[in-house]
C-alpha cells in the first residue's frame, strides 16, 4: 500500500533558487543545525512564519558530549561487571564521581533562560 497522494494546491512544485554569500550560508547552516530540520524547512519557516522551532534537542558543545559518551561507557561496563557477578561491592567513590560528572554536565546542557 502506497502512500495517499497530496491535493494539487498542497504539492510543491515550483523550485526557488537563489545565491547566497559565505557568511549567510554559515548563518543558514546554523539555523538548519539548531532547528534539526532541512534548508526548505527552515527557508519556509523564515519566510512564511517569521520564525524558527526550537530545536528538538539541547545544544550541547562537542566535549560535553564526549564526556557524556565516556560517562555511558564507563556506566555501562560496571553494570555488566554488576550482572555477571565479577564484582559484588558497589564502590561509593566511583559512585560519587559519577554523580558529581553528571551533575556539572546537566548544567551545561539545561541552562536556566
Amino acid at each position: 500500500m502506497g502512500r495517499p497522494k497530496k491535493n494539487t494546491e498542497d504539492k510543491r512544485r515550483l523550485q526557488v533558487v537563489f545565491k547566497v554569500t559565505d557568511g549567510e550560508y554559515a548563518q543558514l547552516f546554523e539555523m538548519i543545525k539548531y532547528s534539526e530540520k532541512s534548508a526548505s524547512e527552515v527557508i519556509r519557516q523564515l519566510v512564511f512564519k517569521e520564525r524558527l522551532l526550537k530545536p528538538k534537542t539541547a545544544m550541547v558543545d562537542v566535549q560535553t558530549y564526549i564526556e557524556l559518551k565516556r560517562i555511558g561507557n564507563n556506566l555501562n561496563q560496571y553494570v555488566k561487571a554488576v550482572h555477571e557477578r565479577k564484582l559484588t561491592n558497589v564502590d561509593q567513590k566511583v559512585l560519587l564521581e559519577l554523580k558529581n560528572t553528571f551533575e556539572i554536565l546537566t548544567k551545561q546542557i539545561i541552562k536556566p533562560e
